[in-house]
């Protein structure tokens, strides 16, 4: 019964699903690997290159106050209130 019914017209969809399936799983299997990779080269470049390079000179001040100004606009944004408009508030403007 399962012979009859996959000789039917829509015998060639399976072989090209199955293809396709095929070759994403190759590619997620290569990028997978290839990022891996990657990361484990910056680990690695990330643990001795600091032991071979000589000290960098300290940054600027002025880049220093970078981070530091775009902490406080975000924090003056998570506590600044919201501006939200309530049905009571446009009702009694309406009346």
């Amino acid at each position: 019964m399962m012979e009859s019914s996959s000789s039917g017209g829509s015998a060639s969809s399976p072989p090209t699903l199955q293809v396709l399936y095929r070759s994403m799983t190759m590619v997620a299997r290569s990028l997978g690997f290839r990022w891996g990779l990657v990361m484990v080269c910056l680990t690695v470049s990330m643990v001795f290159l600091p032991l071979l390079l000589p000290p960098l000179p300290p940054p600027p001040f002025m880049l220093l106050l970078f981070p530091v100004a775009i902490m406080a606009a975000l924090m003056f944004l998570a506590f600044s209130p919201a501006q939200t408009y309530s049905l009571n508030a446009a009702v009694s403007v309406a009346l």
